[in-house]
């Protein structure tokens, strides 16, 4: 019986470090300063359309919360994405920016 699972192992693993990351993309993104509103869907996105070693790259960003508010944000969280040099990365935010702040946007009466 081991013996059937024991090539799952790397396949377990696998999963068990994916969902590891994609727990820390919300987090992420709150961290960097985005507003609560938009960081829900952003995260689905992300999870859905970003491997598993963009999503640990997008997590690192998290170090954004050890920042003054006042360098968080907007602005900040695209010149950190920007600097890790991945387009379909930037592709994928920037379609997740577009489509999670229209609702927002109509909310407003933007």
């Amino acid at each position: 019986m081991a013996g059937l699972f024991a090539g799952c192992a790397p396949v377990l693993l696998w999963v068990g470090c994916a969902s590891s990351e994609r727990a820390g993309v919300a987090e992420s993104l709150t961290g960097a300063g985005l507003p609560p509103a938009l960081v829900g869907c952003m995260a689905s996105r992300f999870e859905r359309d970003l491997s598993p070693e963009q999503l640990v790259r997008l997590t690192s960003m998290g170090e954004l919360r050890d920042e003054s508010i006042e360098g968080r944000g907007v602005d900040r969280f695209w010149s950190r994405l920007y600097a890790l040099g991945d387009a379909e990365l930037m592709h994928v935010a920037a379609d997740a920016t577009l489509t999670c702040s229209r609702p927002l946007a109509a909310r407003r009466g933007d």
